[in-house]
């Protein structure tokens, strides 16, 4: 095989690699809204990641084989670890999501607050009027104190300690994600 084809090969393996990496990184920004909404995300994406670990390692193991140096097999674990752990909470996410069957359910929570936020990324000037990008509500679920984000406010009425009902869809890991409506 010439020369010139292998480079070629190994040209179009790193444009093919570089455009999947960006595409997960832009899939991971699209899935931080759904990370907002999702009830107890912080324990989906703790287990995601050591799902990851784990299945990096295995990954790993069983690809060692096919290495022959010191070297080479350490940039295969680096490698196989570290995108199996980067990548494991945006792949969760969309597993817990997967069953498409799952209807949407009401749940009853305690509402806490509702908060409107604001960001920039160059700041605002000195008496500028600034408009709420979103909302933060906060509420009681399982007397645990969870934090959805809404790009509109829901709960414009009502007082703290309120009962209030919120459309969730179960995922097949058992994480609720919230349905604004």
């Amino acid at each position: 095989m010439p020369a010139s084809l292998i480079k070629l090969n190994y040209k179009v393996i790193a444009l093919v690699c570089v455009l999947a990496l960006l595409g997960f990184i832009a899939a991971y920004a699209a899935e931080f809204r759904v990370f907002a909404n999702t009830l107890d995300a912080q324990d989906l994406i703790v287990k995601s990641l050591i799902g990851g670990l784990a299945t990096g390692v295995l990954l790993s193991w069983q690809l060692k084989k096919y290495t022959e140096d010191i070297l080479g097999k350490m940039r295969l674990w680096t490698g196989c670890i570290c995108m199996c752990t980067l990548f494991a909470p945006l792949i969760g996410s969309w597993a817990n999501r997967l069953p498409a069957y799952r209807s949407i359910h009401e749940i009853q929570v305690e509402f806490f607050s509702e908060k409107p936020y604001a960001a920039s990324r160059f700041g605002y000037l000195e008496g500028e009027k600034i408009e709420p990008d979103g909302y933060y509500i906060f509420i009681f679920k399982d007397g645990k104190l969870e934090r959805l984000r809404s790009e509109s406010p829901k709960f414009p009425e009502v007082e703290r300690g309120d009962k209030v009902r919120l459309n969730v869809q179960k995922g097949i890991f058992g994480y609720e994600v919230v349905r604004w409506k």
